[in-house]
């Protein structure tokens, strides 16, 4: 149980981290790869499905099923 509760943890970790790049990020809509801006609109649904897996295995604790906001908000910029 204690493995699971850490392994849990980093993934929120991971996801709260992606959420604020992306949304730090939103003007240019681009994702940093070894020094080179890519586009968000070219990366393939190989690269897009695990990040938006990643943002949606994130939930505030204590409340199921709820995104945190700024994993929802990451979401939306991914996505459109």
């Amino acid at each position: 149980m204690i493995l699971w509760w850490k392994e849990r943890q980093a993934t929120r970790v991971e996801a709260e981290a992606l959420a604020d790049y992306l949304i730090a990020h939103q003007e240019d809509k681009v994702i940093k790869n070894r020094q080179q801006d890519v586009p968000l609109r070219v990366l393939p649904p190989e690269t897009i499905g695990p990040m938006v897996y990643l943002l949606t295995e994130g939930v505030a604790a204590g409340v199921t099923g709820m995104f945190i906001e700024n994993q929802e908000q990451a979401l939306v910029i991914l996505l459109s």
